[in-house]
């Protein structure tokens, strides 16, 4: 790829290339720098933001991480890995709402529906790593039953009302249980 370079300097995607290689290898910075040059060459192509916001990400520079995400998410916004990206960023800050809301946009605009199952894996993992783990729920108390008491209407009962039943009629009340 350094060669490629050499012969065409002026081709972002060469530098994107070899950024991800590098990535790869662990080598951050001179990664971060290849991102950098290609934005340089081609401002307007996101693949470069996305890839320097991942590993910006990961070695702590996340206020830049969010931006390059965002600039993605503006040149591109029918890429749901732009989505995605800004999501793990909102997540590793603790920000579930928006975390949600980009997780949902780059479900909508997943092409087919193995791209959707495998961004829906991906928030999952996601949404897992970000909250911690919490005992689980105590356990409610089970609901008491409602006795019903019949019993038959008293024979010296005040003049009906509208809502009263009709004289003789049973009445059914609500009784504590057993």
């Amino acid at each position: 790829v350094t060669e490629a370079i050499s012969r065409d300097p002026k081709n972002a995607d060469n530098y994107v290339l070899r950024a991800n290689f590098r990535t790869q290898l662990g080598q951050a910075q001179p990664a971060i720098d290849d991102y950098g040059e290609a934005i340089q060459l081609a401002p307007v192509s996101p693949k470069a933001y996305l890839g320097r916001a991942a590993i910006l990400r990961t070695h702590g520079q996340v206020s830049q991480s969010l931006a390059d995400c965002t600039k993605a998410i503006q040149l591109n916004p029918s890429d749901s890995a732009a989505y995605v990206c800004r999501a793990q960023f909102f997540l590793a800050t603790g920000a579930a709402q928006p975390a949600l809301e980009d997780l949902n946009r780059a479900m909508l605009i997943g092409q087919n529906p193995a791209e959707a199952a495998t961004l829906l894996g991906s928030a999952q993992k996601m949404i897992d790593k970000a909250l911690p783990a919490s005992a689980p729920p105590p356990a409610a108390a089970p609901p008491q039953p409602l006795v019903a008491e019949v019993r038959p209407a008293p024979s010296a009962a005040p003049p009906p009302a509208s809502s009263s039943p009709p004289a003789g009629a049973p009445v059914v009340t609500a009784a504590e249980p057993p």
